[in-house]
C-alpha cells in the first residue's frame, strides 16, 4: 500500500525561538522595575542635591553617581535576560544577594524603614529564586541545564 502524506503532519511544530517562558519574563520584568527603581532614585538624589544642602556635598554626588551606575548595570542585566544572554545570571545573582542586604538593613536599628526594607527584599528573594530555576537555567544554555546536555554545549 501507497501510503499518502501530507506535508502539515509529518513535520514538527515550529518552534518560536523568540518566546520566552513565563519565569524568565517575570524575571526580566523584576529586574527591569530595579533599574527603573535605581534610576528615580539617582533624579531624586540629583534633585536633593540641587534644592538641599547636603552635610557634605562630595558624599552627596558620589551617592548619586554610585546610584546611576547601579542603574545602568541593573538595566544592562535586564536586557541581557531579555536576550538571553549566559553570563547576566551570575549578575543578577549577585545584585539580588547585595539588594537583600540592603533591605535587610533597612528592616531593623534605629533608623529601620520596613516599607523600603520590604520594598528591596521582596522583590530580590523572588528575583534570586526565579533566576535559579530550571526553566531559566535551560534558557540562557547553561552546561548543567538538561536542554543543553542534550545538544553538548
Amino acid at each position: 500500500r501507497a501510503r499518502i502524506s501530507c506535508p502539515r503532519m509529518d513535520r514538527e511544530p515550529p518552534v518560536n525561538e523568540n518566546r520566552h517562558p513565563a519565569v524568565l519574563v517575570v524575571l526580566v520584568f523584576i529586574v527591569a522595575l530595579e533599574a527603573l527603581a535605581l534610576a528615580a532614585a539617582t533624579v531624586w538624589l540629583a534633585f536633593e542635591i540641587a534644592v538641599a544642602t547636603p552635610d557634605s556635598l562630595a558624599t552627596a554626588i558620589a551617592l548619586m553617581v554610585t546610584t546611576g551606575v547601579l542603574a545602568v548595570g541593573v538595566a544592562w542585566l535586564a536586557v541581557g535576560l531579555a536576550r538571553r544572554k549566559r553570563g547576566v545570571r551570575g549578575g543578577v545573582v549577585v545584585w539580588q544577594i547585595l539588594q537583600a542586604a540592603v533591605g535587610f538593613g533597612a528592616l531593623q536599628g534605629i533608623f529601620a524603614r520596613p516599607e523600603v526594607g520590604w520594598a528591596l527584599v521582596l522583590p530580590a528573594v523572588a528575583a534570586f529564586i526565579l533566576v535559579l530555576t530550571p526553566a531559566v537555567t535551560a534558557e540562557l544554555g547553561h552546561a548543567d541545564s538538561p536542554e543543553s546536555a542534550d545538544t553538548g554545549s
